[in-house]
């Protein structure tokens, strides 16, 4: 870090030695480091109480933007090495593509009689939703074997709670895992969360 005045570190990931750790030179007036994971462990500004940082800034596993990316988990920047495609961090990702942070969907699903229910929370900024279904637990939308069940879901037109039911999907007898995707214009978000329906077989003699 040199050549500014003043700047803010907080909540990134970072290296368990050097050169992937924050270093300053005599050049930096002042610098805010609070919350980073450095050194193999979160290193907090002992002047500053709150803990509490966005999910943006400081995430312990893996978050659904990095897998959507075929990104590495941790990543620290381009300079780790010349494949910038599978370490980039997430805010050199938005500044150079435009691409925001995916508000979270909170996928979940309930079973009633043969049909599973799957509902989430609507989105403002998308007008409809594709709902993605596959055997495969790990699946993206697109995936070989992933199906897209359902093209242009419509949003509530009241509140924010969205849904859609997969008729039948229980008497198919196939474990069945779900994502969602808002649209917007000719673009799709980033896929939910995953939720699942387990199917156990059954065993003769039991």
């Amino acid at each position: 870090m040199n050549d500014s005045d003043d700047q803010n570190v907080v909540g990134n990931v970072l290296g368990d030695a050097s050169p992937n750790i924050i270093t300053e030179d005599g050049t930096i007036d002042g610098t805010l480091k609070h919350g980073n994971y450095e050194l193999g462990a979160v290193q907090w500004d002992p002047t500053i109480a709150d803990h509490n940082l966005p999910d943006s800034y400081y995430l312990t596993q893996l978050p659904g933007f990095y897998a959507y990316q075929n990104m590495n988990w941790p990543s620290t920047g381009s300079d780790i090495n010349t494949n910038q495609a599978t370490c980039m961090i997430p805010a050199r990702e938005r500044w150079e593509n435009g691409s925001i942070i995916p508000h979270p969907f909170y996928l979940r699903n309930q079973i009633s009689s043969d049909d599973v229910t799957l509902d989430w929370v609507h989105r403002y900024e998308y007008s409809g939703y594709e709902i993605w279904r596959s055997a495969d637990p790990y699946f993206l939308p697109g995936d070989p074997g992933s199906t897209r069940i359902a093209n242009n879901v419509q949003p509530p037109a009241v509140g924010d709670g969205a849904s859609y039911t997969d008729a039948g999907a229980v008497a198919d007898g196939v474990s069945y895992y779900y994502r969602v995707r808002g649209i917007n214009g000719s673009t799709t978000s980033n896929p939910s969360n995953e939720r699942g329906l387990f199917i156990q077989p059954l065993t003769p003699g039991n």
